[in-house]
């Protein structure tokens, strides 16, 4: 059995609010195994994703690295790590259609009439996607064959559907597997999980394309829009100097900056920061001595 250290562990449950008996019911097996499938590079990444390391515009933002934190995709909500997974960009037609019936595939791969388990599985992943309560199904205690998905249902539910993106299964789910099989439990799980780690690659890949062009030239243009976007706040900030500073920082109007080459634009970044950062220090400064004046200032 893999298992990550006591401290990790501990680290683990706590961000998951996780009781200590959840622990034990994850197949940590199939999640150690799915990541050693991965390059060392998607290994990295996955990786990052489950610990919440990933560098997605919520985090940069968070730490003055971007200047916003909404996704580049839908336009509408905050790129967290679950967003990853849960933007509207994935009930795009075509690509829920296409992962919808890969995912089928696994569960229902003989094509059985029961689809108890495939309709199961696509309802929960749904209610967790678009933020709803959790499904009941109480309904599945009445035959006996069912109660295996109505345990591995609950568990799973109990772990997390978004800990399910991350490939941390319920073991119970090897009791779930469609018979008869021509693949064992720890092969269906396998490609179970290799779907998980497909799906996220696919979202995180257009997220960079999108956000960072996947041609030279999308590229440079999204560089440059970057570096006009920057320009901009800066030339804003530039406001709370004194007029001596804004006469060399705002020597003309922003307009007319922005139509100077890209080049011209970084030097001119380069030195706007070091007189903020100057004109900051100052400020630090006299506002230190002044309170340091007041301290020890003599008693009336």
């Amino acid at each position: 059995m893999i298992k990550n250290t006591k401290a990790l562990r501990q680290h683990t449950e706590q961000r998951n609010h996780w009781p200590p008996q959840i622990w034990d019911t994850i197949d940590w097996d199939a999640h150690h195994s799915s990541l050693q499938r991965l390059p060392k590079t998607k290994n990295r990444t996955a990786k990052k994703f489950i610990h919440g390391w990933l560098p997605t515009l919520h985090k940069l933002h968070r730490y003055n690295q971007h200047p916003h934190s909404i996704c580049p995709r839908c336009n509408n909500q905050q790129e967290t790590n679950n967003h990853m997974i849960q933007c509207r960009w994935l009930c795009d037609p075509l690509f829920r259609t296409t992962q919808i019936t890969l995912l089928t595939n696994i569960l229902n791969p003989t094509s059985n009439h029961d689809t108890t388990l495939q309709d199961t599985v696509l309802l929960s992943i749904h209610h967790w996607m678009h933020a709803l309560p959790p499904p009941v199904y109480d309904h599945l205690l009445s035959n006996d064959s069912h109660q295996f998905i109505h345990a591995m249902t609950a568990t799973q539910h109990n772990i997390g559907w978004d800990n399910f993106f991350r490939a941390r299964l319920t073991d119970i789910w090897h009791m779930c597997q469609p018979t008869p099989s021509q693949i064992s439990s720890v092969t269906w799980i396998k490609q179970i999980t290799t779907w998980i780690w497909n799906l996220f690659f696919d979202s995180w890949t257009s997220r960079n394309n999108l956000l960072f062009g996947d041609t030279l030239e999308s590229k440079n243009n999204i560089n440059i829009l970057r570096l006009e976007a920057k320009v901009r706040e800066q030339y804003m900030a530039c406001d709370q100097l004194p007029q001596a500073h804004r006469n060399h920082t705002q020597y003309t109007s922003l307009q007319q900056l922005l139509r100077c080459h890209p080049e011209t634009l970084t030097m001119w970044l380069t030195q706007t920061t070091q007189t903020l950062q100057e004109h900051r220090k100052a400020i630090n400064k006299g506002t230190s001595q002044q309170l340091i004046t007041q301290f020890f200032a003599p008693a009336p």
